[in-house]
Parts: structure tokens; C-alpha cells; sequence
């Protein structure tokens, strides 16, 4: 470390590089304190803000009220009782954290905050918070709906300044379902929010004000374009009018058979009729225009419309097969190659199938491109492993409405992006700056997550490839804010079991091992450098009894807060942080 310190010192480098310089300090800052059975207030610690100031939390209570704690540094009042690395009782949450307020969000309309839905802005002064009613079965399905879907009577998402605890706007969506759990069915880019009506199939893209307001900029579903209702507003009526004229013309057909001169169409449906040896329908017409109203009414009754999402993914579908044709067509030949003619073949066959996509979960790549997985009622109803399921992700570029581009998700193509381009992906931009060093966005990670896949999870059978794809490509979309900023996951510092503990994974309860999680040294892998230790009591039963333990990282402090949840008791909750005497 004094090596370190005297190059930072004596030596200059190049612009840029001044994370990744002062990352290489955090081998010798790690954790070397652990105490156990902290008493706590009654509350669910979520996660830390991105900037470290703030502790969020939510209260045991009916409506689960958001609480929110700062940070006040590592204040010990009795030394003295810290005199092992793993003691009891030493310290508690008050001399570590104060609370700042509780705030109550949708109580009066008998909403419940969502305790897994945080997101903060990129400068951490604002937080969106999620309230929602209990979901119920739906009445009725109307057209455009996903049917069967149980249907919440009002979502609701608070911007709250993290500072003072003031809801500065809010934004309800009524009798709607959106997939709030884990941040899955929204997203966060730096000023843009985006959320997906999963039941009428819109995607709202809002932007926050730095004043603190919802500001909504376009709506993505029924139509593309704002102007796209009033153009097919503009169509039916036209058709509107072309069914009255013939109407009112059938009409006076019908009044010349039967009062005067009959016209010149019953004249040639006359003509027709006694050629071909059959009677003549002019006695009929009535009937025949009446059958024709009755045929009007059903094309009425059962018109049917794609959405003008649908309607340009289809349409991107069949324009790529017949682009593919004319590049490949033989010269001299109007025949297209087999394989454009299986390929339209297969068009045709799952044009029922593609119709009824739906949008399942999305993410922004850009301020200007969607990246949105559509899959079939049953795998958005189920909530399943999507590995199991025919899935599609689909490029939209917002300010064109055009369709960029559509993979399954067991395409080559797409995992060979996802591993060249991690970070684009998965990092999401106004984050902190050493977040691309997490391990989780490393080529290697995910070349070694391929190839777990494929061997089935280190079970020994060997999975097919596009199992193997699915699996690599069910992080996709990814969620915002969904991995941990910690220096403790960066793959070049720190060694560690993937299966225990990682950046994705280590703010959600899991069931917890039987030994430590061990932090290795990387450049030394047999070298511990710290070790996140459980209760030394804990004996495991039966799988009953097994707890879930859940780890919350500090942004760059050398803090972690280990939460473990016996079945059916209390949690208990232990501090591992770096204690430097006196």
C-alpha cells in the first residue's frame, strides 16, 4: 500500500484513468470487523443510494412506509468490546445511521408500497417509489388487453426528494397491471423514465423535470406517432362515408324495382342470371340488400386492427425475407432461392404467432432506442423461466418508430453483441463511474457463464445450444439499478464464489451457505483478503429451517450489512465493517 501511495505521488497519469488508480487501493481497505446481531429498528433495509449518503428502508407497517436513513460514519462508543474479529452486540444501528424521516406514499387510497421498487436519480437527490393497490382478477377484457391478467385498480410512482422527504409529482396508471417487482417493468435513464402497461400494452416514456416533475413525451403501442389516431380517425371516417353512399344506393335500387324503371345493375345481374339459365333475383333484391346491410354490420362488428407497434414488426419481418430475396435472387431466374421460399413458408405459418406477441419486459439502450422483449401470453402470465419460451427482443428507435432490428432469444448474433458490448447492455449511464470494473460486465464473466450453460450448471449433461442461449439471454432487458456498485466486485481485485454472492444478486434474499463467503485475493487466489461470516451458532436441520440471507454493499465504503431470515423468525442482522483502533 505505501508503494501504491508513493507512485500516486511521485508519478502523473493519463487522464481518465483516476477510478481505476484509486480502485487498486481497496485490497488493503476491506472489512476486517464483523458484528453480530445488531439490533435494528422494525424495518426491511433495501439498498444504499449511489452516492452513499442515504440508507433506504421500509417500515413493518400496514401500508409500509419509506424510511430513510443517513449515513454518519463508523461511530463506535465502546472500543473496548471489539477486541475480536466476530463479536456480539458491540455496536448498534444508531451509531451508524440517523433517521431522517418516514413518509407514508399512497396510504389514502389504500395503495402498499412496493418494497422492491427503489430507483434514484443520477445525482442521488431524487428517489421514485412505487405504491400499488392488491392486484384482483380482472372484470372484463377489453380489446388490446392480454385476458386473464389480475389487474390492479391503481399503480402508483412518487418522486421524492431524498433530502427533505418531499413528494414532488406523482403519476397513477388505473386498473392496470406493470411489473413493478425488482424494477422489471420500468426503466431509468438518466432524466428518462419509461414504464410498460403490461394489460393495454403501452409503453409511456416520461421525463423528470430537475424541478421535480413527471413531463410525459410519448406513448409506444396502439399508435407510433402522436399524429397516428387522427390519421385512422380520418380513414374510418372516409369509409363511413363510402358504406352510406352505397347504402343510399342500394336504397334507390330497391324503390325503381318496385315503382319504376329498374336500374342498370339489376338490368346486367338480370342478363347474367338468364344466361347461365337461372331465374332472375330482381324479385330477391330486397332480400339481397338486406343480406348486404347484415354483412356490413359483421365486418363491423368484427373488425380487428394491429397496433402500430405490431403492424411495423410484422411488416420488418416480411421486408427483411423479401430484401434477403432480391439479394440472393439468381440471375436470369424469377424464381427465388429455397431458402427465401422456406423462410416466407415460415412467415406465413407463424404470422398467428407473431400477431400475438406481447410486450414482456424492456430497457433503453439510448435516449433513443428501446430494447423490448415480446413473448406470448402464456410466459408473460406465468412468470416462468424464459429459457423454456420462444421469446423475441426487438430494437425500436423512438424518434423513426421504425423497427431496427429482431432477434430471438437463441440467436448467435445477439450473444456475440452481448459479449463484446457488456457494458452497453447492462450499465445503465449516470451511474457511479466504477461501476464498469464490476465483474459482472467483464467478457470473461459472461464467456464463463456460456459455458456453464451449456454444461447444464456444472450438473454434467450437456444442454442444446439454444437452451444454452436462452439462458445467457434471459438477462435481457436488464433492470435499472439492478447490480451493485461495491469495488468488491471487481473481477481484476477480488476472487469469490459467483453461486454465494455477485453484483446482480446480492440485494435479493437467497438461501445461504453453510460456510463464509470468502473474499480472494486476484493477482494471489489463495489469499484471503476478508470474509463475510454468518452466526457461529447456526446449525442447519432441515431444509425448513435453512435462512435466506440477503448482503447490502456500501457504494465505496468497506461496509456490508448481512441480512439472514430464519424461517419463520425474526431477521437477524450483522455489520462487517473495517474498525482501525485507536
Amino acid at each position: 500500500m505505501l508503494s501504491l501511495l508513493r507512485k500516486r505521488e511521485q508519478g502523473s497519469f493519463r487522464p481518465g484513468t483516476s477510478v481505476n488508480r484509486c480502485r487498486q487501493f481497496y485490497p488493503f481497505i476491506v472489512p476486517n470487523q464483523t458484528v453480530l446481531n445488531v439490533t435494528c429498528p422494525d424495518c426491511t433495509i433495501k439498498k444504499f443510494t449511489c452516492d452513499g449518503k442515504y440508507l433506504i428502508a421500509f417500515a413493518k407497517t400496514v401500508y409500509q412506509e419509506l424510511c430513510v436513513y443517513q449515513l454518519n460514519g463508523f461511530g463506535v462508543t465502546k472500543p473496548e468490546l471489539l477486541n475480536e474479529p466476530v463479536v456480539e452486540n458491540a455496536v448498534s444501528f444508531d451509531q451508524f445511521f440517523s433517521l431522517k424521516y418516514m413518509l407514508s406514499l399512497g396510504a389514502e387510497d389504500g395503495e402498499v408500497l412496493c418494497k422492491d421498487f427503489v430507483l434514484v436519480t443520477a445525482d442521488g437527490s431524487m428517489g421514485i417509489f412505487a405504491s400499488a393497490t392488491v392486484p384482483e382478477n380482472s372484470p372484463q377484457d377489453t380489446p388490446g388487453t392480454i385476458p386473464g391478467l389480475p389487474v390492479a385498480s391503481s399503480t402508483s410512482f412518487h418522486l421524492v426528494r431524498l433530502e427533505d422527504g418531499v413528494t414532488l409529482d406523482r403519476r397513477s396508471f388505473t386498473h392496470d397491471l406493470i411489473n413493478v417487482s425488482q424494477n422489471h417493468g420500468t426503466y431509468l435513464y438518466e432524466d428518462l423514465f419509461v414504464v410498460l402497461s403490461i394489460r393495454y400494452q403501452e409503453i409511456h416514456i416520461m421525463q423528470i423535470l430537475p424541478r421535480g416533475r413527471f413531463v410525459d413525451i410519448h406513448t409506444i403501442g396502439t399508435h407510433c406517432r402522436p399524429d397516428d389516431l387522427m390519421f385512422i380517425q380520418e380513414l374510418e371516417h372516409r369509409e363511413q362515408l363510402w358504406r352510406k353512399e352505397q347504402k343510399d344506393a342500394r336504397k334507390r335500387d330497391q324503390r325503381v324495382q318496385l315503382f319504376g324503371r329498374p336500374s342498370k345493375r339489376q338490368a346486367v345481374i338480370a342478363t347474367e342470371s338468364s344466361l347461365t339459365g337461372g331465374s332472375s333475383r330482381a324479385a330477391d333484391a330486397p332480400d339481397a340488400a338486406q343480406s348486404d346491410e347484415q354483412a356490413d354490420a359483421g365486418r363491423a362488428d368484427s373488425k380487428h386492427m394491429l397496433s402500430g407497434f405490431k403492424q411495423r414488426l410484422i411488416e420488418f419481418m416480411y421486408r427483411r425475407i423479401m430484401e434477403d430475396d432480391q439479394e440472393d435472387k439468381l440471375p436470369g431466374s424469377c424464381r427465388m432461392r429455397e431458402k427465401q421460399r422456406v423462410a416466407l413458408s415460415d412467415f406465413y405459418y407463424n404470422f398467428s404467432l407473431h400477431e400475438n406477441l406481447f410486450f414482456w419486459r424492456l430497457q433503453l439502450l439510448d435516449r433513443d432506442h428501446l430494447l423490448i422483449k415480446m413473448g406470448t401470453a402464456d410466459s408473460t402470465l406465468l412468470h416462468s423461466d424464459s429459457s423454456q419460451h420462444v421469446a423475441f427482443l426487438v430494437v425500436y428507435c423512438i424518434s423513426t418508430t421504425e423497427i431496427v432490428d429482431i432477434f430471438s432469444n437463441s440467436d448467435e448474433r445477439l450473444l456475440k453483441l452481448y459479449e463484446k458490448h457488456s457494458t452497453y447492455w447492462l450499465l445503465s449511464p449516470g451511474g457511479p463511474s466504477w461501476m464498469r470494473y464490476v465483474s459482472t460486465f467483464s467478457s470473461k464473466y459472461l464467456q464463463d457463464q456460456v459455458n456453464r450453460a451449456r454444461r447444464g450448471g456444472g450438473r454434467g449433461e450437456q444442454r442444446p445450444q439454444a437452451i444454452a442461449i436462452r439462458r445467457v439471454l434471459s438477462m435481457l432487458p436488464a433492470s435499472a439499478q439492478s447490480y451493485t456498485p461495491s469495488p468488491y466486485f471487481d473481477a481484476s481485485l477480488f476472487s469469490y464464489d459467483e453461486k454465494a454472492i455477485s453484483a446482480l444478486t446480492c440485494e435479493r434474499p437467497k438461501q445461504s451457505g453453510e460456510n463464509a463467503v470468502k473474499f480472494f485475493s486476484a493477482k494471489h487466489p489463495r489469499r484471503v483478503l476478508f470474509r463475510i461470516d454468518g452466526d457461529k451458532n447456526k446449525q442447519v436441520v432441515d431444509t425448513r429451517s435453512r435462512r435466506l440471507v440477503s448482503y447490502i454493499f456500501h457504494p465505496y465504503l468497506p461496509l456490508i450489512i448481512s441480512i439472514h431470515q430464519p424461517f419463520m423468525q425474526a431477521p437477524v442482522i450483522h455489520f462487517h465493517f473495517r474498525w482501525c483502533p485507536q
